[in-house]
């Protein structure tokens, strides 16, 4: 799993315990591509993303519910899971 640039930069101008929170999804997230359990996929929320809505990618996983409903988005490279960015989930920006 790699986390790009720009997600790392979003994550990190949050408070510390948002930063923690994101590196617990990303920890759900690595169990699931190491073991492949199903159980480790829907407790981080990992779905499909439909069309194309935000290039590259073409994932997303839940974050947290509260302040904007915030999302990872991300795509795969390969075998290789690769982090995006993170911000408010689609259904919460405002366009």
């Amino acid at each position: 799993m790699v986390i790009s640039k720009k997600a790392r930069d979003a994550i990190l101008k949050l408070p510390s315990e948002r930063i923690t929170r994101f590196n617990q999804a990303v920890d759900k997230l690595s169990r699931y591509i190491d073991t492949g359990k199903k159980d480790n996929l829907n407790s981080c929320g990992l779905r499909k993303l439909e069309g194309d809505p935000v290039p590259p990618s073409t994932h997303e996983f839940s974050l947290w519910p509260d302040i904007g409903g915030w999302h990872g988005f991300c795509h795969y490279e390969g075998d290789k899971l690769i982090i995006d960015y993170a911000d408010k989930g689609l259904g919460h920006q405002k366009h």
